[in-house]
């Protein structure tokens, strides 16, 4: 078996016998499988165990956060010694123990920021297990943007829910409201980071477990339907609530907002033979086709801040959302007057276009937009 360590796979059958007693279970497809668990949290911890113990070909694991004693109460893969650890190292390294022929690759940093989104193109599920509209809305684009379903996970001390979101009908955008779509904001009015405020929900290690099988349940049907086969679950769009005041389980049909943004055929996937860790936009073009003008990165990139009192300028070089708020201080001048030298796009002939792209803030298997007059694919490099 592809994946397993030498002198394990003679226990496999019997490792897995009791599940492969189950009319639909795929042993094989499940442990060629790779699902993303994006939050290493309270629901990230009870997916990812319950996906090890089923015995998951790999397991992409990510979050940016350190583990800290008052997660113990409700994260099943962290122990003491983990206190100020990487959550997506610390998990990693449980599943490794609970089940050696899990592959478990740590991702540590940012979702948005700092994963390749590759991975949302190449997994066979997708589970959100975060805390913030701003990431969930963040899932929803990535995967909207390239045809992909995605599981949501939400939790309270009193109620727990999970939601599948389909290719097509409502996505995840369409059932946040305004006033929440404000609150997600990260940002200041000029679009520089803030420092992060601690958002500390209320949660028990009850709602958490029923949030995160409810989840691997779903990710194991995924698996499954990749390979055609038929397995109970919900369909896109419908969303299981359980609150235990008052005790109860519904499940819920979702509406589609007609004027949703989100909405839209997704742009083709092209894998390209370049090596991620050297190529610039002008060779991505290139193999992109001679039709394909611009590559976008998908964020602003800040070469500098320059005063617009004194004219001094701060070299940067990050992209914008990891450039925080308090850097548009300029300690000339003692005001808030440092603007942005930034770009998002980079075309055939400019200068940045030769520069590698990784030096400009794009994570490896990166999804990188190239647009031309009458076309845009995604470009995945891969090597």
């Amino acid at each position: 078996m592809k994946g397993l360590p030498e002198g394990y796979d003679h226990g496999f059958a019997e490792r897995y016998a009791r599940l492969q007693l189950i009319d639909w279970w795929d042993q094989e497809a499940v442990s060629r499988a790779t699902v993303l668990v994006l939050g290493a949290g309270a629901v990230g911890n009870e997916v990812a165990k319950n996906l090890a113990l089923s015995g998951i070909g790999r397991l992409v694991i990510v979050d940016f956060d350190t583990v800290e004693m008052s997660n113990l109460t409700r994260s099943v893969l962290f122990v003491p010694k983990d206190a100020g650890r990487a959550k997506a190292q610390a998990a990693a390294d449980a599943v490794r123990r609970l089940n050696p022929a899990v592959e478990a690759l740590p991702v540590v940093g940012d979702m948005e920021w700092d994963l390749g989104h590759g991975w949302f193109v190449d997994a066979d599920a997708i589970v959100g297990c975060l805390d913030s509209v701003r990431a969930r809305l963040a899932i929803n684009r990535i995967c909207r943007s390239v045809g992909r379903p995605w599981i949501n996970t939400a939790i309270s001390s009193s109620a727990a829910e999970v939601t599948l979101f389909g290719e097509s009908g409502p996505c995840y955008e369409c059932t946040v409201g305004e006033d929440e779509l404000v609150e997600s904001r990260r940002y200041s009015c000029t679009g520089f980071r803030l420092p992060d405020v601690s958002n500390k929900i209320p949660t028990t290690a009850v709602t958490a477990s029923l949030a995160g099988a409810w989840a691997t349940q779903e990710a194991v049907a995924q698996i499954h339907r990749r390979h055609g086969r038929a397995v109970p679950g919900l369909q896109p769009g419908q969303r299981l609530l359980h609150t235990l005041r008052p005790l109860g389980t519904l499940v819920l049909n979702l509406t589609a907002d007609p004027a949703c943004p989100q909405h839209g055929d997704p742009n083709p996937v092209v894998r390209l033979n370049l090596d991620p860790r050297s190529a610039t936009a002008e060779q991505v073009l290139e193999a992109g086709g001679p039709d394909l003008e611009e590559l976008h990165l998908g964020f602003e990139f800040v070469q500098s801040l320059a005063c617009g009192r004194c004219g001094h300028r701060l070299r940067v070089s990050k992209p914008r959302p990891k450039v925080h708020d308090a850097l548009r201080f300029c300690s000339l001048c003692g005001e808030f007057s440092r603007s942005a030298i930034e770009f998002s796009v980079l075309r055939r002939g400019d200068r940045n276009a030769l520069r590698p792209l990784r030096r400009l803030g794009v994570p490896p298997r990166a999804l990188l937009l190239l647009t031309g007059p009458n076309r845009s694919v995604w470009a995945l490099l891969e090597s």
